[in-house]
């Protein structure tokens, strides 16, 4: 028997299904941006003080008058600044946020205090604190790598605080030579490849102990210090005479 040339007729359950997908994917396309979330626009400030709803708000104008009546007060009429916390007593003040994370600002690293630095992902207090010794005894950052030097910062952590923090407006270090390893601190060997703050407390406590390195290869002789870690840090490093 020859086949039947004329083509079956898709039955009623299959043309009910095919025009409820129809439907679907139409309704899918004209609604989608219906139901994408939106953020809400405008500036968050922080309020604080004689006010009836003292908080975070986001206000639509960046003037005092706007963040103190969001929180439900009176009175202010200067522009703001962006992240500003506005403290309304007898008088209105503007100043600095006490919580840059909450308002969305990177922290300055070069300013913050511990409080505010252990907001950071990865960062609790003894990094905090680390953080704020290497700034107290070698100056500002002038980089946001240059908290890798840090105890407790490793690649992990460097990588999560890094869209979230920032230098403020110092200026980047101006390259410098070949490091001399016979006078080098901790701080500056810190940061060489394969260097880290147990290593570069090594190296400091064996030339102590036994005298300048004569050679780079010399490093050979503190703890954690093998070729491979030499022939990394060669070219970057010296071995000068004796201080």
């Amino acid at each position: 028997m020859s086949p039947d040339p004329t083509p079956h007729a898709p039955s009623r359950a299959s043309r009910l299904g095919l025009a409820a997908f129809v439907v679907t994917v139409a309704l899918g396309a004209a609604g989608r941006e219906a139901f994408e979330p939106r953020l809400p626009e405008g500036l968050l400030v922080e309020v604080v003080g004689d006010v009836p709803r003292p908080g975070v708000h986001l206000v639509g104008e960046a003037t005092v008058a706007s963040a103190v009546a969001a929180a439900g007060g009176e009175g202010g009429t200067s522009a703001l600044i962006g992240g500003a916390r506005v403290a309304v007593a007898r008088d209105v003040a503007v100043g600095p946020a006490r919580d840059p994370l909450l308002l969305g600002h990177r922290i300055d690293v070069n300013v913050q205090g511990a409080d505010v630095l252990e907001g950071l992902p990865g960062v609790g207090p003894s990094t905090a604190g680390a953080i704020l010794d290497r700034r107290l005894r070698s100056g500002p950052f002038r980089d946001v790598d240059e908290l890798s030097r840090v105890r407790g910062v490793g690649p992990a952590t460097l990588a999560a605080v890094r869209p979230l923090v920032t230098v403020g407006d110092v200026p980047p270090r101006e390259p410098a030579g070949p490091l001399d390893v016979n006078t080098a601190s901790e701080a500056d060997l810190v940061g060489l490849p394969g260097i880290g703050p147990v290593t570069a407390a090594a190296i400091v406590a064996d030339r102590a102990e036994r005298g300048p390195f004569a050679e780079v290869s010399d490093l050979d002789r503190v703890r954690g210090i093998g070729p491979v870690t030499i022939a990394a840090i060669e070219g970057a490093v010296v071995a000068g005479a004796a201080p």
